[in-house]
């Protein structure tokens, strides 16, 4: 689609979090908020760069990705490193910086606590403002913190900031699973013949001769002796012949199928996350600054402790407290530097004081704990 015939309504849908790639389809970072005109990208990681992409360089938005019109290369030559003008955002060409100005800056003399030079534009200020005035489109240096001519006031801060407000992005990388179907073996199911040797117990029947005398009484016979030499009788004798006959039956049926099994893996890695360092000169009171870090250490310590102490029974909550307290103390600029050794008495004797209700030698490990954690870090 055509840059001039792309919808701006569309970009109404970008939300927080879409990634941003080039006209080459590589990534350039990911939005962090969407204003009047423009959409401020990040990028990098560890050292965040704000990218103030003009909606005019949009090429198109499409499955929660917004893409450009430029090559990343040459985003670093847009002048995307501040937030456009008025005529940047809607397609003009963006202001070009002073040696030592800042883009779009004319009326204020300082600029993020810096003395500045306007560049470009009508540079001959009023009497009376303590501007001095210089022909065609040389710098003029802004000695004063009045306005020029139809400006409204501006307080002088940090370039892209609100009322003195800075923002420091902090990342961390989480584990994301994803499962993939892979063959693990293979199970064939056939036969082979096995030989063994079997004996069965067969009974059988045969048949033996037996012979009965009976004495006679010794009468006359007819028949005389001559007449009955060759008289012979033969009686068959008949007996139960074994034979082996070797018949196939079926003795079993075994069938191969497969059914889903579901079962419960651990899997774990080494994630990294940024945490931020405040570091404090002289007496100066920064209000809020520890409750974002103590989020993130109280999710360390808590798994750690589940993992540990914490698998043989208790609650969290109990020993939430001496872990914070370890972590506040070993943070507080009255003990940086300190040793355990040194500090654990005037520690023992403020927790008394602040948690009479648990003694120092249930709470103790646990202060310990969280106060080699931070001290080991230093």
């Amino acid at each position: 689609m055509d840059r001039a015939s792309r919808p701006e309504g569309n970009v109404t849908d970008i939300q927080e979090g879409w990634d941003v790639y080039d006209a080459d389809e590589e990534k350039v970072g990911n939005v962090d908020r969407v204003e009047q005109g423009y959409v401020v990208a990040h990028k990098g990681i560890f050292f965040p760069k704000d990218l103030y992409i003009p909606t005019s360089a949009i090429e198109r938005i499409e499955h929660d990705r917004v893409y450009l019109h430029v090559a990343k290369g040459d985003a670093d030559a847009e002048g995307w490193d501040a937030p456009p003008t008025a005529g940047a955002a809607s397609g003009g060409p963006p202001p070009k910086p002073d040696a030592v100005g800042t883009p779009g800056l004319t009326g204020t003399a300082e600029e993020g606590g810096r003395p500045v030079r306007a560049s470009g534009g009508d540079t001959t200020a009023s009497a009376g403002r303590g501007v001095g005035a210089a022909a065609g489109n040389a710098a003029v240096p802004l000695e004063t913190t009045g306005t020029t001519a139809g400006a409204a006031p501006r307080s002088a801060g940090p370039v892209g900031t609100t009322d003195g407000d800075q923002a420091l992005h902090l990342h961390e990388e989480e584990l994301r699973v994803s499962k993939e179907r892979v063959q693990a073996g293979q199970v064939r199911l056939g036969k082979e013949v096995v030989e063994e040797e079997r004996t069965l117990d067969v009974p059988t029947t045969r048949e033996e001769v037996v012979i009965e005398r009976t004495p006679s009484d010794r009468q006359p016979d007819d028949h005389t002796i001559e007449d009955s030499a060759d008289e012979t009788i033969r009686v068959p004798v008949a007996e139960e012949r074994v034979t082996v006959e070797k018949v196939p039956v079926v003795t079993e049926e075994v069938s191969l199928g497969k059914r889903q099994i579901t079962e419960t893996r651990q899997v774990s890695d080494t994630v990294r996350r940024e945490e931020a360092r405040i570091d404090q000169t002289g007496d100066v009171d920064v209000a809020g600054a520890a409750t974002p870090g103590w989020d993130a250490a109280a999710a360390r310590f808590r798994t750690t402790w589940e993992q540990g102490s914490g698998a043989q029974g208790g609650r969290w909550e109990d020993v939430e407290p001496g872990y914070r307290y370890g972590w506040q103390m070993a943070n507080d600029p009255r003990y940086r530097g300190r040793s355990w050794a040194d500090a654990e008495p005037a520690l023992r004797e403020d927790w008394a004081s602040a948690h009479p209700e648990t003694p120092w030698e249930r709470a103790g490990a646990a202060i310990r704990e969280a106060w080699d954690s931070v001290t080991a870090r230093a």
